[in-house]
């Protein structure tokens, strides 16, 4: 399986020209490796979305009363839809700087609980939907990976979401109203996904031999 995250349409595997150039148990074998290593792939890419519940968070904040700055405790409800954060004294909005605050500790409460583990999936599925396997002529095997986007969106580190992810290195995303520095490891993807794949095309080969 290469680590080259590009998967061209004229090498997919379901072509008569294909198979008439790999030979019915070549385009079978690399078939089922293909097939399998797409799956361990996707699960590496994201996991289903949580249901976000509303949260109550409590903390203190400086309040203006009667002229006086003044330190005050304030509970406030943040939805999981991501609507308004609302004081959960008087129902109303609280104000901006506020809404931050509380973004940013029910934020906290969740750091960490992820460590280790895939990320969540966006709402649109995007990279899990456009990702695929097909024939790498350069090394006579299955290459897996993203399908270039056909509309790239403007990034600052990087070429492409699909090299980002690929090769690695830093890029600046929209967080709690700003933009921070995201640092992407190599090949996340790939390299987890090339052992249980490796494992099943030796397992794919020892079932179904060449001779048969």
């Amino acid at each position: 399986m290469a680590s080259i995250f590009e998967a061209r349409a004229k090498f997919f595997f379901n072509t008569p020209e294909m198979m008439a150039r790999l030979g019915k148990w070549r385009h079978k074998t690399l078939s089922r490796t293909g097939a399998y290593g797409l799956g361990v792939f996707r699960k590496l890419l994201g996991r289903h979305q949580l249901k976000k519940k509303d949260q109550l968070v409590t903390f203190t904040t400086s309040r203006l009363i009667k002229g006086q700055s003044r330190t005050v405790q304030l509970t406030c409800r943040v939805p999981g839809d991501g609507g308004a954060v609302i004081d959960e004294r008087t129902g109303r909005k609280v104000s901006i700087a506020d809404a931050m605050q509380a973004r940013a500790r029910t934020s906290n409460q969740h750091r960490g609980k992820g460590e280790g583990k895939p990320p969540r999936m966006g709402p649109t599925r995007k990279l899990r939907n456009i990702s695929a396997f097909s024939f790498d002529p350069a090394t006579e095997g299955v290459v897996i990976g993203i399908i270039p986007f056909t509309k790239q969106p403007a990034m600052a580190g990087t070429v492409s979401v699909p090299e980002l992810l690929d090769v690695g290195g830093t890029e600046i995303i929209d967080a709690l109203g700003g933009s921070v520095a995201a640092h992407y490891g190599e090949r996340p993807f790939t390299i987890p996904a090339f052992g249980p794949t490796w494992n099943q095309f030796m397992r794919s080969i020892e079932k179904h031999p060449a001779h048969r």
